[in-house]
Order: C-alpha cells, then structure tokens, then sequence
C-alpha cells in the first residue's frame, strides 16, 4: 500500500480493472477485502492513460451459491 492506500486488481476475459481502496475504508472493510472469496465493489469509475479504475467506496460479500450461473452457449 501507499500512504495507507489498499490496491486491488480485478481480471476477466475482457481485461483488468484497478481498485483502489481508502485508508479509512481499508481500515472498516479489512477482513472482508482481505479474506472473502466473492467481493462486490461499488464505487466511483475512471478511466485514464489506458487503465480503468474503481475508487472503492462500498464492499459487501458475495454468496457464490446465490449467484445465477451463465447460460452455456451451443455455437454450431
């Protein structure tokens, strides 16, 4: 971290995103941003010199079994 600043970077198939977290967010959401398998961000988006940017504002987990799964794709 820098200057107390939590960084995150998230991957998919369509690239990457960073997520940058506040001191004071860091400090109320530790557990959660460091030890919950599925985390949900929501936040102010950026976007500057190439690279996309969350500024974390709120983080809640995630229930993998509660997520719908993506309908498979029969490509003929």
């Amino acid at each position: 971290s820098a200057k107390g600043f939590f960084f995150m970077t998230l991957e998919d198939e369509t690239g990457f995103v960073n997520i940058i977290v506040r001191p004071r967010d860091f400090d109320r959401h530790r557990l959660l941003l460091s030890r919950a398998p599925m985390i949900g961000i929501a936040g102010v988006a950026g976007h500057e010199q190439g690279a996309y940017t969350v500024q974390g504002r709120r983080f809640f987990a995630l229930d993998p079994g509660e997520l719908a799964a993506p309908r498979s794709h029969d490509f003929h």
